[in-house]
């Protein structure tokens, strides 16, 4: 989704270094002033709260505090209702416009701030009115700040009209924030050329002057190539963004490198991302990094779904579910960004109950029954979020978004959109993509495989088998290249629907081509590999070759084999394809009575045949959600830590 420009507040730190024309502040605050310009908050509220308690009506007091809420810790909040107060306490004693020999730069500040908070707070007609306070009685203009706003407001013609007056604007700041909001109203519209447009001259613009630009530029320039599909681009402006760090930048690319890796099946590309995405949270202000928590945590679930570590992906789904980050940074609102985040929690959901089906074949009574009722919990909750889902999107309309690949805002990877028809029902859905379908614009042309591929798994869920075979095969063929984990999905989808139709060798073909680039997609769709599972003449090996026949996740058709062999104190498998190939080997200790043994093999082999091949420890998972980092690292140190 596309971002804001940097935070402005940033721009005032200096302001009191200009000559005062009054004691303000007073000389006892003078230090605590130059202190908050120094990010020294510790000192800065210890002095705010003692003066509070002296003098309760000390505006400056309460200016203090509410900044260092609102910048050292992110507690928007307790910094809106300090900063109100201390408005108002200026406000009740100083007529406006304050006259020269009043608090009027303490005033300034504070509304500064306040335009700040709003923005960070999604109180966007508060921000609105804000800055034309502002601008009534101070300068430098604040009216670049107004599109955002508006934008966010969907009074999308003013936003245009206002940033359209200041393109030819002498302020710098002016011209590039209005090019940065054109262009975020154009992808909210549905735009994206003309979106494309605007944010590439932007970072034209900015290469011409030769000056370092914001990360956000090329971020956000990223976000509307992809939108274009325009991969190749999109990574190479993410990779440029990264070299640009600044701590009040709202945007963070290796978040959107990792999405793109996960996409593109490059997992152990994505995990890095993701550990240099935590570092830059870490290293960013305060009142940024929480705005962008459960997001990060949400793109750490994804890849882990990606690989095939469903279970920790669902737990970091969980932590975050009910700690939703707020939009002000970002064009999506909370509306789409909760569409998106109960969908993916959905999926792992879903995940979780498919895993607990397999385990139940190898189980004890007792295991079986616990693991029935957390199947049973678990249909409740797939329920509970899809019925989430859906009212959501028929609140807001968005059942049209919802469809769209790579639509603005969005955060949903392609490969799993398919499944919307499940939340919103196969009619309304397969009726809009009919629709979408019948476009013939450049761009409804050029993403015509994704609405085949999302019409064609709808089809197949209702048993059309040959009509699901017609669209997802084109859908296949005209894919883009970057799209690894879609085309796994639609090969084993083709592959189940040729099973269905009689024709083995084609399915056979097709499992091989999904299971080669993404073995977890048989567990995502709750699909049997056919396998002739075979052991050699060991009890052992045989028993627990029995326990995989009963699995779900195999049938006894010829196809894939798997062999079971005992090694010593060691049971070992392998999974071949049809023409021979390896796709998995297994060797599990011998530990315990054969029942154990047999039971620890079988989970082993399904934990290792279908997922991907990563080897993530507890304490890694762990560091990749950031548990391990630390927001007070030397930020002047980020390019070397980032291995640039």
């Amino acid at each position: 989704m596309l971002r804001h420009l940097p935070l402005a507040a940033l721009l005032f730190a200096g302001a009191l270094a200009a000559p005062l024309f009054a004691d303000y502040p007073s000389p006892a605050y003078l230090g605590a002033f130059e202190a908050l310009d120094k990010g020294q908050y510790i000192e800065v509220r210890e002095t705010a709260e003692q003066a509070i308690r002296r003098q309760p009506d000390s505006f400056e007091a309460w200016y203090l505090l509410g900044a260092v809420y609102a910048q050292g810790e992110a507690n928007l909040p307790r910094a809106h209702y300090c900063l109100t107060h201390a408005r108002d306490l200026i406000e009740k004693h100083w007529s406006l416009p304050i006259a020269p020999d009043g608090p009027w730069r303490i005033h300034s500040r504070i509304i500064n701030e306040l335009i700040e908070v709003a923005s960070l707070s999604d109180r966007y007609q508060e921000e609105v009115d804000l800055i034309k306070v502002h601008d009534q009685f101070y300068t430098p203009s604040r009216a670049r700040r107004a599109g955002w706003p508006l934008m966010k407001l969907g009074r999308t013609q003013e936003a245009e009209k206002r940033m359209m007056s200041l393109l030819h604007s002498q302020d710098e700041r002016e011209v590039t924030s209005a090019l940065n909001t054109l262009g975020s109203i154009e992808s909210e519209l549905g735009n994206y050329e003309k979106s494309y447009d605007w944010f590439s001259r932007l970072v034209s613009d900015s290469r011409a002057r030769g000056r370092d630009m914001p990360a956000v530029y090329l971020f956000n320039l990223s976000e509307a190539a992809t939108s274009l599909l325009r991969f190749p681009e999109a990574e190479r402006e993410l990779l440029e963004a990264a070299d640009h760090f600044d701590s009040g930048d709202s945007t963070n690319p290796y978040e959107n490198l990792a999405f793109y890796y996960a996409s593109a099946a490059r997992l152990p590309e994505a995990v890095s991302a993701l550990r240099r995405m935590q570092t830059w949270n870490g290293n960013t202000d305060p009142m940024l990094a929480e705005q962008m928590w459960r997001e990060s945590q949400q793109t750490v679930a994804l890849v882990l779904l990606a690989a095939g570590l469903d279970d920790a992906g669902l737990g970091i789904l969980r932590r975050a579910l009910n700690q939703p980050d707020r939009r002000g940074t970002t064009s999506s609102s909370s509306a789409l960004s909760e569409i998106d985040f109960l969908h993916l929690y959905r999926e792992a959901l879903k995940l979780r109950r498919e895993r607990l089906r397999e385990e139940m074949s190898w189980d004890t009574p007792l295991e079986w029954i616990q693991a029935l009722g957390e199947r049973l919990s678990l249909t409740r909750a797939i329920w509970s979020a899809g019925s989430q889902d859906a009212a959501v999107i028929m609140r807001e309309g968005k059942l049209n978004w919802s469809t769209v690949p790579y639509a603005a805002d969005t955060t949903t990877p392609e490969w799993l959109r398919a499944t919307f028809h499940e939340v919103v029902g196969e009619g309304p859905w397969e009726s809009e993509l009919r629709r979408q379908l019948r476009q013939n614009s450049t761009l409804a042309v050029l993403k015509r495989p994704y609405y085949l591929a999302q019409l064609g798994e709808s089809e197949w869920s209702r048993g059309e088998y040959r009509a699901a075979l017609s669209d997802l095969k084109q859908a296949e063929t005209t894919l883009p290249g970057e799209e690894a984990l879609l085309r796994a999905r639609l090969n084993a989808l083709i592959g189940n629907a040729c099973e269905q139709t009689g024709d083995m060798p084609a399915a056979l073909s097709r499992y091989a081509r999904a299971f080669e680039k993404d073995p977890h997609v048989f567990r995502a769709l709750g699909l049997p590999l056919p396998a002739a599972i075979v052991s050699d003449a060991d009890p052992l090996s045989a028993r627990a070759a029995s326990l995989l026949r009963g699995s779900p996740r195999f049938h006894g058709a010829k196809g894939f084999r798997v062999r079971v062999a005992r090694l010593g104190a060691r049971l070992t498998g392998t999974l071949e394809g049809p023409d021979g190939v390896i796709y998995c080997v297994v060797a599990s200790p011998v530990r315990g009575d054969a029942a154990s043994a047999a039971r620890n093999f079988a989970r082993e082999f399904h934990a290792r045949a279908f997922s991907a091949r990563l080897d993530l420890s507890q304490s890694d998972i762990g560091s990749l959600e950031g548990s391990n980092q630390s927001a007070t690292a030397d930020r002047h140190s980020l390019g070397e830590m980032l291995g640039h």
